[in-house]
């Protein structure tokens, strides 16, 4: 079932599939909204009680007027459908959320699967010429050279019709500004006091700084699998959704 929830006073656009299996809930990353989880989400639904849904200005989700965070808006997901926890399958800055919440919140979190995850309070690399071509473009307006752009730095395993569609919606979301958007709390020097089953997927046609932040991350979390995936950049989902499939049911448990 698809419809609006209220998160103060706003909306976000969700889904849940219903049934009775595991809880899983996934969350998109800042270069798509909820229709990158297309090629995995009839396979999980067999398996598993599936819920998605769009952050404030993506895809069906209209702006905030509001001041949000995203660790609070997954609660308010989580209430509205009356689950006291789930299993997350968290995409970049999706899996920023998932890790946050894990941490500030673990008893809302049964485990967690992350592909390619931001992670607040890393110590990212500066990138002074990617930063300048991107200001650069953003200045002039150009709205077509910031889509290449993200394309080029995120999908170097292709651009086909999908992914260049979901790119394309998510650049105009984001650089349509949000002042009402606040920072998630640091947590990368907390990651030693997870104690969920964790799970790190990372493409090696990601960029450096992600695949190695993953990396690290990994070797952090007590207890953490890493699971290196040739060929496949930033959309492990639409990459390899087969092998994303099977890793969450095997990780997903009651």
């Amino acid at each position: 079932m698809r419809e609006m929830i209220e998160v103060g006073g706003d909306r976000l656009w969700a889904e849940d599939s219903g049934g009775d299996g595991p809880p899983v809930v996934l969350l998109h990353p800042g270069i798509a909204d909820l229709r990158v989880w297309d090629l995995v989400w009839g396979p999980l639904t067999e398996t598993h009680r599936v819920i998605r849904y769009d952050v404030r200005g993506y895809g069906g989700s209209p702006a905030a007027t509001q001041p949000y965070n995203w660790v609070a808006d997954l609660r308010a997901v989580l209430d509205h459908y009356d689950l006291a926890d789930a299993h997350l399958v968290g995409n970049s800055n999706g899996g920023a959320t998932a890790l946050n919440l894990a941490v500030v919140d673990p008893a809302r979190v049964r485990s967690l699967v992350l592909l390619a995850a931001g992670i607040s309070g890393y110590p990212w690399p500066e990138e002074p010429d990617l930063d300048a071509r991107y200001a650069a473009l953003l200045e002039a307006g150009d709205g077509d050279g910031l889509i290449e752009l993200m394309l080029e730095v995120w999908c170097s395993a292709g651009r086909e019709p999908l992914v260049r569609e979901l790119v394309t919606a998510a650049t105009v979301a984001e650089t349509s500004g949000n002042l009402h958007w606040q920072e998630l709390e640091p947590v990368w020097d907390r990651l030693g006091e997870l104690t969920v089953p964790t799970v790190v997927m990372i493409g090696d046609r990601d960029p450096a700084s992600m695949i190695e932040a993953n990396k690290a991350a990994a070797q952090r979390i007590p207890g953490a699998q890493l699971v290196e995936l040739a060929g496949v950049d930033h959309l492990p989902q639409l990459r390899v959704p087969d092998l994303v499939v099977q890793t969450i049911r095997s990780h997903c448990h009651p």
